[in-house]
């Protein structure tokens, strides 16, 4: 499998729409956003990151071959206080080539990306608590839960905990 991830640049935002909402499609007992809500929404912030080539808030692509399979974003904090901080968000992997050492790739490669950037200090994210491939491949990488919220997200009578981790620039290998 011929395997290349990088940062997605402008032109490739109907890309990232279409895997992320695949990601919604596909696993919506892992997203706190619906695929029906997502699907209304006339234009991402993140197309509008990728169109403008934000350095602060990006996304980074798992492509196997011209398709992309895996997407990985980052959101830098606005506020000068929180400038120093980040967060991981809509990590996702196809089913098509998961279990074969992506997912790590990709989110090294943000991790990374995130860490050139002059000031930031740690990287944040949170992940369905239920979920233990994510919270294995997070641990993997070197982030470190500092709490689960019980109760998150509800959806109709449904309840999910979310697992909050974070990881810091010193921290990561």
């Amino acid at each position: 499998m011929m395997l290349e991830i990088r940062r997605l640049v402008p032109g490739e935002e109907n890309l990232y729409r279409k895997v992320h909402l695949d990601s919604l499609r596909t696993f919506p007992d892992h997203f706190g956003t619906l695929f029906e809500d997502q699907c209304l929404v006339e234009r991402l912030p993140f197309e509008d990151f990728i169109q403008n080539a934000s350095e602060d808030n990006f996304v980074h692509g798992a492509f196997s071959g011209k398709t992309l399979a895996g997407i990985a974003g980052f959101r830098r904090e606005s506020r000068p206080k929180t400038r120093h901080r980040g967060e991981i968000v809509q990590m996702f992997v196809s089913p098509a080539i998961q279990g074969k050492g992506v997912g790590e790739k990709l989110l090294r490669s943000v991790i990374d990306a995130a860490f050139s950037l002059p000031g930031l200090e740690s990287v944040e994210l949170s992940a369905v608590a239920e979920n233990e491939a994510a919270r294995k491949l997070y641990e993997r990488v070197g982030f470190k839960t500092y709490g689960i919220r019980s109760c998150y997200f509800k959806h109709g009578e449904r309840y999910w905990n979310q697992r909050f981790m974070e990881l810091h620039r010193a921290e990561y290998s």
